[in-house]
């Protein structure tokens, strides 16, 4: 049975290792062609590539971009890139009413894309892919936990901030590893539903209060995101009024940056991520 997809022109365009996985991946049934990779090296079979706007194919089915797109709105992030590139420039590229994908997409890019007469789509708002990316980034804070502390996570005090997707994946990791795991939260709700979560990792605790896993310890490790903002001040302030050492890991900064680049696995969950949204978004029109 021939795939809906089959023979779609897709332009991938700036990015890192993700995107290179990404790209091989929808190589097996549609036309991809990248751009901002000319310092990358040897390709994958099936990618073409381009150095240049003016050698690009049109009439594109997609365009695909980096997360995050750009680093100032105007230029994309293209670290294997040895030219900038235009996010306005690629837009007139894509066949009208197609498709523009693109993670963490600001409010001047969805504008500057709904102005060209495209549709953006926010690959990194999917629950799907949310849920695909919470694995690696979590083994990325572990990593960078391991590399940073002094002593081993076995028996470790470890306070996750948060109880989101990544703390979820981070809890069950850690607690394999012989972690003590204390999750904070800000809102009743997310305590309430870690508390009554079925399948929670045995022995970990919950608590609105920081402090608590900490007493009496002298190393510790703090795990925590964006969304912790204010839990992170408090917690800061207490670790400096008590002289905890305790190793800071913001495992957001770790999806954007680590696992990006390091983790193999990190590239194929967010290949197959891409793929499926992809797939799914130009089968359905």
């Amino acid at each position: 049975m021939t795939n809906s997809t089959t023979g779609k022109r897709l332009l991938i365009a700036g990015g890192d290792l993700r995107q290179i996985t990404t790209a091989a991946r929808l190589a097996e049934d549609c036309d991809v062609t990248v751009i901002g990779f000319d310092r990358f090296g040897v390709l994958p079979e099936g990618v073409s590539a381009c150095e240049h706007i003016s050698g690009l194919p049109l009439d594109l089915d997609a365009l695909i971009l980096p997360m995050p797109v750009t680093q100032d709105g105007v230029f994309l992030h293209t670290p294997f890139g040895s030219s900038a590139i235009r996010l306005s420039s690629l837009l007139p590229l894509v066949r009208a009413g197609g498709m523009v994908f693109g993670g963490r997409l600001t409010v001047q890019e969805r504008t500057l894309i709904g102005n060209a007469g495209l549709r953006a789509f926010d690959y990194a708002a999917a629950e799907t892919f949310a849920l695909r990316n919470a694995i690696p980034t979590a083994e990325g804070a572990i990593q960078i936990a391991m590399q940073e502390l002094p002593v081993v996570l076995h028996r470790l005090p470890v306070l996750i901030l948060g109880a989101g997707r990544v703390s979820r994946a981070l809890q069950q990791r850690l607690k394999a590893l012989g972690a003590e795991v204390t999750v904070a939260a800000r809102r009743c709700t997310d305590l309430a539903r870690r508390k009554g979560a079925v399948g929670k990792p045995a022995g970990s605790a919950v608590s609105r209060f920081p402090s608590a896993p900490f007493r009496g310890a002298y190393w510790g490790c703090c795990c925590y995101g964006a969304g912790c903002a204010r839990l992170t001040v408090w917690f800061s302030l207490y670790c400096s009024a008590v002289r905890s050492n305790v190793t800071g890991i913001y495992y957001c900064a770790v999806s954007r940056t680590i696992c990006s680049s390091v983790s193999r696995f990190c590239r194929i969950s967010f290949a197959s991520a891409i793929w499926h949204l992809v797939r799914t978004r130009l089968c359905s029109g």
